[in-house]
């Protein structure tokens, strides 16, 4: 009986504990199903996000594929772009080229009629003022196209500036004004000997006085220039009418004329023989010790040492070189 009793009472210790164990795995097991709902709910809107998440990239990616293809279309119209770019620069180059060669073409052309302009100013005028002015505007013009195959040019053309800047210059305006001047003292100048009838009586009678005062004045005047008495040298070679005297001065004025003449002409042989001549003949003609005649016998002493034609360089190395490169103009 108590063995009995001992064993019920083991029994139901072993259900209560079996009991508990059962109410606690009970317990566990609706723990772990909330748990597991939770972390369900939780998945849940996780993959709500991420499917938020990868509509948007959906989109984004539509947006770049749009994107792609539109750069796609831009890469290939600036493919094209770059095509007729490159057509065009060559094109650009070629008109450029075109349009510098034939600058250069036209500047060589300047240069050359310049040349031949001072050549021309030099030869036929003697010009040498001008012909410098035309060779250094060709200088300029043919520095501003700086093309090395014209180096040989410049240096001839810098030689004959300078060959040309070595002739000595004289004021042909002031030569010209001096001889002119000269040629008007000669005018008034005192003729060597003695004027006869220089100073003849050739005043008109009054026509207001009466006619026996009137005649008389003018038998009076006739009788007056019957006898002249003059002092005079015994030679007779000192006695000199006034058509003489003013053939002596016209003489010597058409001497100076001359001379100026044969200045602007650039004639040195002549210009120095007339001067000579007019002295010649002013030594002779006009009364040497006469301060005037003095005076313009120094100037025209002075005016025969001018060089009014100096030797002229040859300019023409310039020309000619230039000349091989403008060949259709060389020989116009």
């Amino acid at each position: 009986m108590a063995e009995s009793n001992s064993q019920v009472r083991s029994n139901r210790v072993f259900l209560t504990v079996l009991g508990i164990i059962s109410l606690l795995a009970l317990a566990y097991a609706i723990m772990r199903v909330d748990i597991l709902r939770a972390r369900i709910a939780e998945l849940e809107v996780s993959r709500d996000q991420q499917k938020a998440t990868n509509d948007t990239l959906l989109a984004r990616n539509a947006e770049l594929s749009a994107a792609n293809v539109a750069t796609q279309e831009q890469l290939k119209r600036l493919s094209s772009m770059e095509v007729e770019l490159t057509n065009l620069s060559a094109t650009m180059g070629e008109l450029r080229g075109r349009t510098e060669q034939s600058q250069r073409n036209w500047t060589r052309v300047e240069a050359l009629y310049l040349l031949r302009l001072a050549e021309d100013q030099l030869h036929l005028t003697q010009d040498v003022p001008t012909a410098l002015v035309a060779l250094q505007a060709a200088e300029l013009r043919l520095n501003g196209i700086r093309e090395t195959a014209l180096d040989g040019v410049r240096l001839q053309l810098a030689a004959d500036i300078d060959a040309l800047r070595n002739v000595p210059q004289i004021d042909r305006a002031a030569l010209y004004t001096q001889l002119e001047n000269a040629a008007t003292m000669a005018a008034n100048l005192k003729v060597f000997g003695t004027v006869v009838n220089a100073k003849d009586d050739n005043r008109a009678v009054d026509g207001k006085k009466s006619g026996i005062e009137r005649a008389w004045l003018l038998i009076k005047q006739a009788l007056t220039k019957l006898f002249v008495v003059r002092k005079a040298s015994t030679n007779a070679e000192g006695l000199l009418s006034i058509d003489e005297q003013s053939l002596r001065r016209h003489h010597l004025q058409s001497l100076l004329l001359s001379a100026r003449q044969s200045a602007q002409l650039r004639d040195a042989k002549s210009y120095r023989d007339t001067l000579q001549q007019a002295q010649r003949w002013l030594n002779t003609a006009f009364d040497t010790n006469n301060k005037d005649v003095m005076s313009l016998n120094q100037q025209l002493t002075a005016l025969s040492k001018l060089e009014v034609a100096p030797t002229l360089p040859d300019i023409s190395g310039s020309r000619k070189l230039l000349e091989r490169y403008v060949p259709g103009i060389a020989n116009p």
